[in-house]
C-alpha cells in the first residue's frame, strides 16, 4: 500500500522526518502504518478534547477513532467503525534501476479491510493436515 514515491505534502514531511530523525531513507509500509496509527491516535484525542470530556481512557480513544478519516503519508484513510482496521488505497510498484519502487498502478478508491478472511480457510487447513500432519507431504 505504501511507497516512498507517493506524491503529497504529508508524505514529503514523513520522509523528511524519517531521514532527519531516524536516519531511515526508505521507510517501509509498516513504518508508514505505524506513523498513520499515531496520526489516528492524535485525531481521536482531539475528538475527545473537542467534546469537552476531560477523562481520556483507552476505550474512549478507540471509540473516537472508529469511523475517522485522516490524511496519512500514503493518502487519505478511513478507520472502519466495525473492526478498527483501515480502508486504504492499494497500489502496485515496480522496482526501478535506482533501487526504489515506482508506482505503476493506483486504485481509484480505498478498499474496505478484510482482516479476517474466512473464505476457503477450511479447505486450506484440510490441505495442510493432509500434506504435512498426516505424512502425505513426505511421500508416505
Amino acid at each position: 500500500n505504501y511507497f516512498t514515491a507517493i506524491e503529497g505534502a504529508l508524505n514529503t514531511s514523513f520522509l523528511q522526518g524519517m531521514r532527519d530523525r531516524m536516519h531511515v531513507f526508505f521507510p517501509s509500509d509498516p513504518a508508514e502504518c505505524a506513523y498513520t496509527a499515531v496520526l489516528a491516535f492524535r485525531a481521536a484525542l482531539q475528538v475527545i478534547i473537542d467534546s469537552g470530556d476531560s477523562e481520556i481512557t483507552p476505550s474512549k480513544i478507540r471509540s473516537a477513532a472508529l469511523g475517522l478519516e485522516i490524511e496519512a503519508p500514503g493518502g487519505r484513510v478511513r478507520i472502519e467503525p466495525t473492526n478498527g482496521h483501515v480502508h486504504k488505497v492499494p497500489r502496485i510498484g515496480v522496482l526501478g534501476p535506482s533501487g526504489q519502487f515506482d508506482v505503476v498502478w493506483t486504485a481509484k478508491e480505498r478498499i474496505a479491510p478484510d482482516p479476517f478472511p474466512l473464505r476457503g480457510i477450511e479447505e486450506a487447513v484440510s490441505h495442510i493436515r493432509r500434506t504435512f500432519i498426516m505424512g502425505q507431504g513426505r511421500g508416505e
